[in-house]
C-alpha cells in the first residue's frame, strides 16, 4: 500500500512535502527492517537532492539516525560526519528543535559508538538532557518516549562496557541505563521490548553476570525476530555467540555475520557494537 500511495503522489503536482515524508518514513522503515543496503543505495541521492532544491526539513530529516547507515555500512565515517556538519548548518530550529534536531542529536550520538568513543556518545545525550526530554516528542508515548529512551540507553550501555569509566560516570550510566529498560519493557511494543532485552544483557554484562546476560540476548534475539528487525537481530546473536563460546556460540557468530555482510557491512565490529552495544569485550 505505501509503495502504490508513492507512485499516486509522483503523478501529482503541488505535493513536494509529502514527497518528502514519504522518502523519510521509507528509509526509517528499512531502517528498522534492517535494510542498511537499502538505505545505502537510496539515501545519498535523496539527500542531495533534498539540498539542491533547499528543502531544509527534507534534509535534516534523511541525515539523521536512519539515513547514517548509508555511510556507515561503507565504514565511512568521515564522509558521514561531513554530512552530519552539513545538516546542522542547514537546520536552525527555535526553542523546540523538533524532529529534526532529535534525529541528529540521535545521529551524533550513535556516530560515536560505531567510531569507539562510547563515552562521547553519552556525553552527547547528557548535553541535552534536560533540554530534551521537556520537548513534546520525548514525552510522545509511542515513537518519542520510546525512541529517546532506546537511543540514551544504547549509549549508555556502550559507555558502561568501555573500560575508562570512572566510578562517578559508572553510577551515573547505570542509572541511564535501568530508565531505558523500565521504560521499554514497560511501555514498548515488541521491537521496545527486545531493546529492553539487549540492554538489561549489557547491564548483567557490565556486573560480570554473564549466564544473566545471554538470557537477555536470548530474549532480545526472539523479540527482534518477531519484530522483524533483522539488524538488531543478526548484532544480538553474534553477541550471544561470543558470550557463550562452543559449537552453539560459532553457529550464532556465523548466521549473525552472514546477515550483516549479505547487507554489505564492511566492519562488522563496529556495526554490532552499534547494534547491541555493551559488549566491546567480547567482540
Amino acid at each position: 500500500h505505501f509503495e502504490r500511495a508513492r507512485k499516486l503522489l509522483r503523478e501529482c503536482t503541488g505535493v513536494e512535502w509529502e514527497h518528502d515524508a514519504t522518502n523519510i518514513y521509507d528509509q526509517l522503515s528499512a531502517l528498522y527492517a534492517g535494510d542498511y543496503a537499502y538505505i545505502a543505495r537510496t539515501t545519498p541521492s535523496l539527500l542531495d537532492q533534498a539540498v539542491r532544491k533547499r528543502r531544509v526539513w527534507a534534509a535534516t530529516m534523511l541525515s539523521g539516525f536512519a539515513g547514517m547507515l548509508a555511510w556507515l555500512t561503507n565504514d565511512d565515517v568521515r564522509g558521514y560526519r561531513q554530512k552530519l556538519l552539513e545538516a546542522r548548518s542547514l537546520w536552525q530550529p527555535g526553542e523546540d528543535g523538533g524532529w529534526p534536531g532529535m534525529l541528529l542529536l540521535y545521529a551524533e550520538a550513535l556516530l560515536s559508538i560505531y567510531a569507539g568513543e562510547p563515552l562521547r556518545a553519552f556525553e552527547t545525550f547528557a548535553a541535552e538532557h534536560e533540554s530534551a526530554r521537556r520537548t513534546p516528542i520525548s514525552r510522545m508515548a509511542l515513537t518519542g518516549a520510546l525512541g529517546y529512551a532506546t537511543h540514551r540507553g544504547r549509549c549508555a550501555a556502550a559507555a558502561l562496557g568501555s573500560a575508562s569509566v570512572s566510578p562517578a560516570q559508572r553510577q551515573q550510566l547505570v542509572a541511564a541505563l535501568k530508565e531505558s529498560i523500565s521504560t521499554l519493557k514497560r511501555r514498548g511494543m515488541t521491537r521496545s521490548q527486545g531493546m529492553g532485552a539487549m540492554l538489561e544483557a549489557a547491564l548483567a554484562a557490565a556486573h560480570g553476570q554473564d549466564r544473566k546476560a545471554a538470557d537477555e540476548l536470548r530474549a532480545a534475539v526472539a523479540k527482534f525476530d518477531e519484530a522483524e528487525a533483522r539488524m538488531h537481530a543478526a548484532a544480538a546473536r553474534r553477541r550471544l555467540g561470543q558470550l557463550i563460546g562452543g559449537t552453539e556460540g560459532r553457529e550464532l557468530v556465523t548466521s549473525g555475520e552472514a546477515f550483516m555482510r549479505e547487507q554489505g557491512v564492511q566492519q562488522l565490529e563496529p556495526m554490532t557494537e552499534l547494534n547491541c552495544p555493551g559488549f566491546r569485550r567480547v567482540g
